[in-house]
């Protein structure tokens, strides 16, 4: 692996920090890195045998770290001064929160149900807004506006 650095003295699997990873990677890491914003957040789920899973707390976070997974492999077998790969994953918190466009569909929503009742009503479709095609304003008739 090319690596310019010289593996942190102490840095292992069995004792490894993902704080002072962070630390090394904004201080003495001369290779090509992932942005420091993507690993806000990240905490190591486990690391044995050479994986590291990485929990992070956002879907968002982590398709954006996915794509600059070779460089944080790269970057942590140089801190570890083996190889190292990284599984990305998302925290336990995230996995539970519902994500847009998760949420409930209205016809089951708890708190629409009393509406439902009154109106007597039902929901027989949903539309995306994005599939709804929206009618430039037709331009009035008659005399132009004085100026």
């Amino acid at each position: 692996m090319p690596c310019e650095t010289h593996p942190v003295s102490g840095a292992g699997t069995e004792d490894f920090s993902w704080q002072s990873f962070c630390t090394y990677l904004e201080e003495g890491y001369k290779g090509p890195a992932p942005a420091r914003r993507l690993l806000d957040g990240a905490a190591p789920a486990s690391f044995q045998e050479g994986l590291l899973v990485l929990a992070l707390p956002t879907w968002a976070q982590r398709m954006a770290l996915e794509r600059e997974k070779d460089m944080l492999e790269e970057a942590l077998s140089c801190f570890l001064g083996q190889r190292t790969r990284v599984e990305l994953d998302l925290s336990e918190e995230a996995k539970n929160r519902p994500a847009a466009g998760q949420a409930l569909p209205p016809a089951v929503r708890p708190e629409l149900q009393h509406c439902f009742e009154i109106l007597r009503a039902h929901v027989m479709g949903i539309i995306p807004k994005s599939s709804i095609i929206q009618e430039k304003p037709k331009k009035r008739r008659g005399r132009p506006a004085s100026s």
